[in-house]
C-alpha cells in the first residue's frame, strides 16, 4: 500500500548561491516585542522596494542582510523574483512557495547542473523521483545533504532539455503520483538556462586575480622528447580520498584538472614532478564541462605550461597525452609523468561541448592531464575514453579554449589571431 506524501508546491531559481544558505533552515523562534518590531521595520523596507516586472512577477530588492532574513517578509504562495542587493551581475531568485502550518519548503535552482529541495523542519523530505520537461521524462539523481535538504544533479540530457524549454516542467515524487506543474516561472527558468557558465558559476574570490601568464611557444615543431622534457616540470598528480588523477600548472600556483577528479573533495593533495606533496584548494569547479582549478597551498612556485586561448587544432596533427595513469593497478607512485602520442582524429561537439578526439592512449589516472600539441602548448584536458572492448583508440579531451571561455577566464570573441600568434600564443 502506497502512502501519499504531499510536497508543498514551490519553485525557485537562484544564480550563484551556495548550500549553507539553505541548509540552516528558517525556523521561527519566539521573539520579544522589540525583536518583532525590528523585523517588521526590516520587512517594511523589503516590501517597499518591490518592483513590478513584465506584468508577471514582482521583484524584491534584498536588504543586504541575507536571503533567509528577507524571505520571511515576502508573500506566501506568490511567484516572485528576489534580487540580492548590490550584486554584479545580479543574482536572481524566482520562487513559488507554499507555507504550511508546520513548515516552509523551497525548491531552489542553484546553477545549471543542480538544484536543492529544502525543508524548514524534519518532515516530508521524500525526494522527487520523476521530472518531465515539455513532456520528456527524466529521473534526476538525488543525494541527501542532511535531514533538511536534498540535492538533485542534472545529467547533460536534462540540461539540454532545459535549454530548449518551452512550455512547462513537472515534478512527481513517484511515477503515477499527481505531478506538480511549473508554468508561470518558465520565462525566468529559460533565461537562467540561457546563461553561460561564466555568468552564473560561483567562484572562490581567489580566482578573480588569476591571469594566465604570457608565454611563448616554439616556432618549429618539436620532437616528442622535447615536448615531454619541456612539460615535465609542470605536471602533477592529484590525489583525493576517492582516487587520483592528473593535472598541470597553468600559472605558478594554480593547477588545471577535471572536475570529476576533485569535485566535492575536502582534502586535495598535489604531488609535483620532484615528488613534493602539498595541499590544494579547489577554487573553481564546473561540473557541467568537467573543469576545475586548484590553488596550491605552498610558498613554492612552479613552471606553468603555455595554454592555447584560441582553437587552432588541425585534424591529423600530432598530439601528446601526459599524466599519471595506472592508479588502479599500481601501489602509490602510479605511473606518474607518462606520455603517449597520437593524432587529432577530429574536433567535435558532444552534448554542446567541444572535444578533441584522439587515438593517443588514455587510461584511468590520466583524467585532468594536459593534451599538448607539437609546439608544446596545451590544447585540451584528458577527460574520457569509450569504455568498450570492441573499440580501440577513441579518446576524448575537453578543448581548452572552450573551457577558458566558459569559465570566464578568457573571452574567445576578444582574442586576436593576427600573426605571429599560434592558438592565441606568441611565437618565439
Amino acid at each position: 500500500m502506497k502512502t501519499l506524501v504531499t510536497i508543498p508546491s514551490i519553485a525557485a531559481l537562484l544564480i550563484g548561491s551556495s548550500l549553507p544558505m539553505f541548509a540552516e533552515g528558517t525556523h521561527i523562534a519566539r521573539r520579544s516585542p522589540a525583536s518583532k518590531e525590528k523585523q517588521d521595520r526590516h520587512c517594511e523596507k523589503v516590501l517597499k522596494d518591490a518592483e513590478r516586472g513584465n506584468g508577471l512577477l514582482t521583484t524584491y530588492i534584498g536588504s543586504g542582510k541575507g536571503f533567509i532574513g528577507d524571505i520571511k517578509c515576502l508573500p506566501n504562495e506568490e511567484n516572485f523574483i528576489y534580487k540580492k542587493k548590490d550584486e554584479s551581475p545580479p543574482q536572481l531568485l524566482l520562487i513559488s512557495r507554499y507555507r504550511s502550518l508546520f513548515a516552509t519548503t523551497y525548491l531552489i535552482f542553484v546553477d545549471q547542473n543542480s538544484f536543492y529541495l529544502s525543508f524548514t523542519v524534519k518532515a516530508a523530505h521524500l525526494p522527487f523521483r520523476q521530472m518531465r520537461v515539455d513532456g520528456e521524462s527524466f529521473t534526476p539523481k538525488v543525494r541527501n545533504i542532511d535531514e533538511y535538504t536534498n540535492k538533485y544533479t542534472f545529467n547533460r540530457g536534462l540540461i539540454k532539455a532545459f535549454k530548449k524549454l518551452e512550455d512547462n516542467v513537472e515534478f512527481a515524487t513517484e511515477p503515477g503520483f499527481k505531478p506538480w506543474k511549473v508554468v508561470r516561472e518558465i520565462p525566468k527558468i529559460k533565461e537562467h538556462f540561457a546563461f553561460r557558465v561564466s555568468d552564473w558559476k560561483e567562484r572562490n574570490s581567489l580566482i578573480s586575480s588569476l591571469t594566465l601568464p604570457s608565454l611563448n611557444i616554439s616556432a618549429k615543431r618539436l620532437e616528442s622528447t622535447e615536448v615531454f622534457n619541456n612539460a615535465f616540470p609542470s605536471l602533477v598528480t592529484v590525489e583525493t580520498n576517492s582516487g587520483s588523477g592528473s593535472g598541470f600548472f597553468a600559472t605558478r600556483k594554480y593547477v588545471f584538472t577535471n572536475s570529476h577528479v576533485v569535485s566535492g573533495q575536502q582534502d586535495v593533495d598535489i604531488t609535483t614532478y620532484e615528488r613534493n606533496t602539498s595541499s590544494g584548494e579547489v577554487v573553481f569547479d564546473d561540473q557541467i564541462n568537467d573543469f576545475a582549478i586548484v590553488r596550491l597551498i605552498t610558498r613554492n612556485e612552479y613552471t606553468p605550461l603555455p595554454v592555447c586561448t584560441v582553437k587552432d587544432i588541425p585534424t591529423a596533427s600530432n598530439v601528446y597525452v601526459l599524466g599519471s595513469p595506472g592508479a588502479a593497478i599500481v601501489d602509490k607512485g602510479y605511473l606518474e609523468n607518462s606520455i603517449t602520442g597520437g593524432l587529432v582524429s577530429s574536433v567535435r561537439y558532444i552534448d554542446e561541448q567541444l572535444f578533441i578526439q584522439t587515438d593517443a592512449a588514455m587510461n584511468p589516472g590520466n583524467s585532468g592531464g594536459p593534451i599538448i600539441n607539437d609546439r608544446g602548448a596545451v590544447i585540451g584536458i584528458s577527460t574520457f575514453r569509450l569504455n568498450d572492448s570492441t573499440i580501440q583508440g577513441i579518446n576524448f579531451g575537453a578543448e581548452i579554449s572552450y573551457l577558458l571561455n566558459e569559465s570566464g577566464l578568457v573571452d574567445r570573441k576578444k582574442m586576436s589571431r593576427k600573426p605571429p600568434t599560434f592558438c592565441g600564443l606568441s611565437i618565439e
